[in-house]
């Protein structure tokens, strides 16, 4: 589809509908930037004036998006949720979507000269993505109750389990790299792996799965994060919340930083996914209890590690990120000395 046919007058009116009452389109502009996505323009008319509103256009894959699924289906079934923690959805029309503009709203990325979160940073998004997990749950069990029989997520989409594809060429080449060249060595790896990734032993949910500091968007004051949106999920990714947990610690923190507060972090999140759960009347424990979530980081970890390895294109820091991995995938963790209770 060429760029002038992304949007029709018809297709503007529906948008702007959603923003403001009574308005009259004069003209529209669709003016395009990096990565198939756009700045759409709109000037209105409205209250005897002129105005001009602007929305996010962004050329995707046809398939669900996690917009929808929050400011939709998981708003008809509970209603307390508020799903303002990604933008809104206007219009998805083909393989066009129209967002709220979040630049007008004062978000942007983290664009740190480390290329790493701070602890304040990474706070903030942890207790986003314990109001994105908790709502998911709550989702389940309000659907289980209606239907009065068990239901998931993974019933209700099309769902992928994979945190890594563990078949792609780059994947076998980073595993191999990491053990000694014998073939029992390789395949037992893969094996764990592979088990790991597809565990029933923890309970899973949508997840976000893509949890780059560019997907990340941030509000400060005085440069300080007040507020965050979560763009750019991964479709679909049904996994353990532990996951996202970990992803977002490990994909955008410093060493001396995850040496110093890592178990902390876990605390503070599964704090605010308990207080997000009480929200929707559901016991954390149910969910995922103390003992759940150190499991769940022993057990996940390695596959995280691995994530990240890959996401690594520097020399310098990939042979520092190929051993820690190789410990991981070989060693079992020492025992957390974390206490929930402090």
């Amino acid at each position: 589809m060429e760029d002038a046919a992304l949007l029709t007058s018809e297709d503007c009116d529906r948008v702007v509908k959603q923003h403001l009452d009574n308005a009259t389109i004069v003209d529209f502009e669709v003016i395009p930037s990096p990565s198939q996505n756009y700045s759409i323009k709109v000037n209105v008319y409205h209250d005897g004036r002129t105005k001009v509103l602007t929305f996010f256009g962004k050329r995707t894959e046809k398939i669900p998006k996690m917009n929808e699924i929050l400011y939709d289906d998981f708003k008809k079934v509970i209603p307390e949720f508020e799903p303002g923690i990604t933008p809104q959805l206007y219009l998805k029309k083909e393989d066009f979507l129209i967002f709220e503009d979040l630049d007008l709203q004062g978000f942007h990325t983290c664009d740190s000269k480390s290329g790493f979160l701070n602890l304040n940073h990474i706070r903030i998004v942890l207790h986003v993505l314990a109001k994105f997990h908790s709502a998911c749950f709550a989702f389940e069990e309000a659907k289980s109750k209606a239907t009065q029989k068990s239901f998931t997520l993974e019933s209700e989409y099309l769902v992928d389990h994979s945190n890594v594809f563990l078949q792609k060429d780059d994947v076998l080449s980073v595993v191999s790299s990491l053990l000694d060249n014998t073939e029992d060595d390789f395949s037992r790896t893969m094996k764990d792996l592979e088990e790991r990734q597809h565990s029933s032993k923890f309970r899973r949910t949508l997840c976000h799965g893509k949890l780059t500091s560019k997907n990340i968007m941030f509000k400060c004051a005085k440069g300080v994060p007040e507020e965050c949106k979560l763009i750019n999920f991964r479709p679909n990714y049904y996994a353990s919340p532990v996951c996202d947990v970990l992803q977002l610690i490990f994909f955008n923190t410093s060493e001396d930083l995850r040496r110093h507060h890592f178990e902390s972090l876990l605390h503070h999140y599964h704090r605010c996914l308990k207080k997000e759960l009480e929200k929707y009347r559901t016991d954390v424990d149910q969910i995922l209890s103390n003992k759940d979530l150190q499991a769940a980081v022993h057990h996940f970890l390695p596959l995280i590690k691995l994530e990240r390895v890959l996401l690594i294109k520097e020399k310098r820091n990939q042979d520092q990120l190929l051993a820690e991995a190789e410990q991981a995938l070989k060693e079992e963790p020492p025992a957390s000395s974390w206490n929930p209770s402090k």
